[in-house]
């Protein structure tokens, strides 16, 4: 498993993903995660990546706003957050400051994944999304080589 670790992002993230942008109807963002692998899909605003939604983050279209506390809905006193109320991909976008290079090792986006509580990291390369790293993703790769030995 250690030896894992020591290799690129590169190896494990994919390099082939839906995307949507930040204007694109909550209906289309939900048919694309339904009929996609990933249960994460970035977001752009022209050719610019901006973050992603998680399916998870689509369950607040479920919940009545009334009926939690204000302060659930209202983000560290300074606005809604707009999950609750969703219309397009812009109101329910996760903005990532947390990205990693294609050669950071699996180990080091591991910890950061664990560090910062994320799913999934941004792979950049001159500020331009390349792919896309999930904890399923290396995941699968642990379980790819424990069934090669």
């Amino acid at each position: 498993m250690h030896r894992i670790g020591e290799l690129p992002a590169e190896r494990f993230m994919r390099k082939r993903f839906s995307k949507v942008k930040i204007n694109d109807k909550i209906s289309k963002v939900i048919k694309l995660l339904l009929n996609s692998d990933s249960s994460v899909l970035p977001v752009f605003e022209g050719r610019k990546f901006v973050g992603e939604i998680h399916e998870l983050d689509l369950l607040k279209l479920v919940v009545d706003p009334k009926e939690i506390p204000e302060e659930e809905i209202i983000i560290l006193g300074f606005g809604l957050d707009m999950g609750y109320f969703a219309k397009t991909a812009g109101d329910i976008v996760r903005r990532h400051e947390i990205s990693i290079s294609s050669k950071t090792k699996i180990k080091e986006a591991s910890f950061i994944m664990l560090k910062e509580g994320v799913k999934s990291l941004p792979v950049m390369k001159n500020k331009r999304l390349i792919g896309i790293l999930t904890e399923r993703d290396i995941l699968n790769k642990v379980i790819k080589r424990g069934m090669e030995k």
